[in-house]
């Protein structure tokens, strides 16, 4: 039988301390424990889901990963990465986005500096919508909102 030195037992005393200083976070904000074992909920139901699938399905068969893109926040899964851009934080100098994937019910991507006259609405499934840009309509660079 080993023997408790107060060295292990301060030591098992933090671990209990922090095991339950972890349980009240997890109490007082439950996204949190979503966060720390790495499997995140969404506010989407499984049909919404399923809809964003079927037509973000178009994005990823047409679109090039080298194509400008931007997504809401939610819906950054279905974009290409290498240039995926924030549409709330537009970098001077970025690339004007080709392709956007929106979500219907969040801040109108016009809010965000974004003319919509210069894109075409592709399609659009329960609450999300699919744009890309008209040909001859490309700036160059993100306008600043």
């Amino acid at each position: 039988m080993t023997k408790s030195t107060p060295a292990s037992a301060d030591k098992m005393r933090r671990k209990a301390l922090a095991a339950l200083a972890t349980l009240g976070l997890f109490r007082l904000l439950p996204d949190t424990a979503e966060v720390y074992t790495l499997s995140p909920s969404f506010h989407y139901t499984a049909a919404e889901r399923t809809a964003a699938d079927r037509l973000f399905t178009r994005y990823r068969r047409e679109g090039r990963a080298e194509e400008p893109v931007i997504a809401w926040i939610d819906l950054f899964r279905y974009g290409h990465d290498r240039n995926l851009s924030w549409f709330y934080c537009p970098l001077p100098g970025r690339p004007e986005p080709e392709w956007i994937l929106w979500d219907d019910h969040e801040p109108p991507v016009t809010k965000f500096g974004i003319d919509l006259a210069r894109y075409r609405l592709l399609g659009r499934e329960d609450r999300f919508s699919l744009y890309r840009r008209l040909p001859g309509t490309d700036t160059g660079t993100m306008m600043l909102p």
